[in-house]
Formats: C-alpha cells, sequence, structure tokens
C-alpha cells in the first residue's frame, strides 16, 4: 500500500489529472484487445491464404496468443503495485510495438509464426486496460468508479 501512496503524492502536482483518464481513452483504442483479439477473425483466412498454411494451425497460433496474454497479468499488476505504472509499462511498450513487426518480417514457416505469436501475447499484456486504468485509479482516487467508466470504452472504440 505504500507505493501507491507515493504515487498518489505524486499525483497531486497536475493541474487536471482528468487529462490522463481522457488520453487512456485514446490509448485503450488500440490495445491489445483491438490490436491482436479483435481483428484475429478479420486477418485469419488472408494469413493462411498468403502463407499457404491451413486456417487451423493459424488459428490455434492465434488462441494461444490469446491464451498467453493472461499469464503475465497478475505479475505486471504486483510489478506496477512496487514500481509503479510509467517505469514497468513503458519499457514493455516498446517490446509491445516490436512483437508484431517482427511477424510481419519472420519467414514462412509456421513454427517461427506460432513462436512470435505466443511472444507477442505475453508481451502484450503490458497493453491492456490494466495499467491505464491503475494510472487513472491512482491519480483521480477520489472518483475512481467514474475514471473507470469513462476510460473503459475506448477498449471497444475504435475511429
Amino acid at each position: 500500500m505504500s507505493g501507491v501512496i507515493t504515487h498518489l503524492a505524486r499525483a497531486e502536482g497536475l493541474a487536471n489529472p482528468w487529462r490522463v483518464v481522457a488520453g487512456a481513452v485514446a490509448e485503450l483504442t488500440v490495445c491489445n484487445g483491438p490490436v491482436l483479439l479483435f481483428t484475429s477473425g478479420v486477418f485469419l483466412k488472408p494469413i493462411a491464404a498468403d502463407m499457404a498454411w491451413a486456417c487451423s494451425p493459424v488459428s490455434f497460433a492465434l488462441s494461444l496468443s490469446t491464451l498467453l496474454s493472461a499469464v503475465p497479468t497478475p505479475f505486471l499488476g504486483r510489478m506496477m503495485d512496487r514500481w509503479g505504472v510509467r517505469r514497468v509499462a513503458l519499457p514493455r511498450l516498446s517490446l509491445f510495438v516490436i512483437c508484431p513487426a517482427l511477424i510481419g518480417l519472420s519467414p514462412r514457416s509456421l513454427t517461427v509464426f506460432t513462436f512470435l505469436r505466443a511472444l507477442t501475447g505475453i508481451v502484450s499484456t503490458v497493453q491492456t486496460p490494466l495499467p491505464y486504468e491503475q494510472g487513472d485509479c491512482g491519480l483521480v482516487h477520489d472518483r475512481c468508479g467514474l475514471a473507470l467508466g469513462v476510460a473503459m470504452p475506448g477498449v471497444g472504440w475504435a475511429p
């Protein structure tokens, strides 16, 4: 609990912490749900056709990625409690950007594709609503429920 109080003390210097909530809405439109999960059905057949693979192994890789994105979430939450959202999330966001790019540059190997999709799922945990919502509640602690209610629709909304 001491880590939370330290972060709240730093938040008092912000003129308007609700700008962070507005930023969370924008960031959640490109979180791991819309980028990786919601688009999987759209890209399943084109990926399989382009690579000359059956749909079932591609679907397995996409499902494995989704499943593995849930595994590190408790560890990520614990790290953010201990060291703060910014120190934990910022370095890992670069990994989230690099992994999908590696998929696009990978050879036509189903094994490599499955491995890179699994790795992308693991590192995509940092792009779940968890860090953004922890930051929102840490800054707007007296109206945490409202902050969550305002920011969470960003996950399903894409311009």
